[in-house]
C-alpha cells in the first residue's frame, strides 16, 4: 500500500476509500485491517466486495479493479454485504453499508493467489 501510494505521489490521507481484499477469514481480515490502520488510520473507510463476487482466485486482480474503477466513476462506497456489525477487534472504519459520496482516489488491494499480491491507486485527480 505504501509502494502504491509513493508511486502515485499521494500522501494516504488523499485516499478516499480502501477497498479491502477481505478474506472472510478471521486470521486473514485481521492483518489487513493491522495494514490498513498502520498506512491510513481510522478516519479512511473500507469494505471489500468479495460478499458480492465470491472467491474469484486467479480473477480477483482484474474484478476488484474493475469494481474500484465503477465505484471511484460514480462516487459510491460499496458497503460489506451482510456484515451488519464488523469484528470489534478491527480498528479500520468498516463500512458496513453502501455510502454515495465523491472519490477522487481509491487503493484498492486485489490480493490473490498466483502472486497477485499489490495495491493499487485508482484515481480522478481534480
Amino acid at each position: 500500500m505504501r509502494q502504491a501510494l509513493a508511486s502515485a505521489s499521494l500522501a494516504p490521507d488523499a485516499v478516499d476509500w480502501v477497498h479491502l481484499h477481505g478474506t472472510g477469514t478471521r486470521a486473514n481480515d485481521a492483518m489487513e485491517d493491522m495494514a490498513v490502520m498502520a498506512v491510513c488510520g481510522a478516519d479512511t473507510p473500507c469494505s471489500s466486495t468479495k460478499a458480492y463476487t465470491g472467491h474469484t482466485l486467479g480473477a480477483c486482480g482484474i474484478l476488484e479493479t474493475v469494481l474500484a474503477g465503477q465505484c471511484l466513476e460514480r462516487g459510491f462506497v460499496a458497503g460489506c454485504l451482510d456484515v451488519t456489525e464488523p469484528d470489534p477487534a478491527f480498528q479500520s472504519r468498516v463500512a458496513t453499508a453502501n455510502l454515495e459520496r465523491p472519490l477522487r482516489y481509491v487503493l484498492s488491494n486485489p490480493f490473490g493467489f498466483g502472486g497477485i499480491n499489490c495495491s493499487l491507486v485508482l484515481g480522478s485527480p481534480p
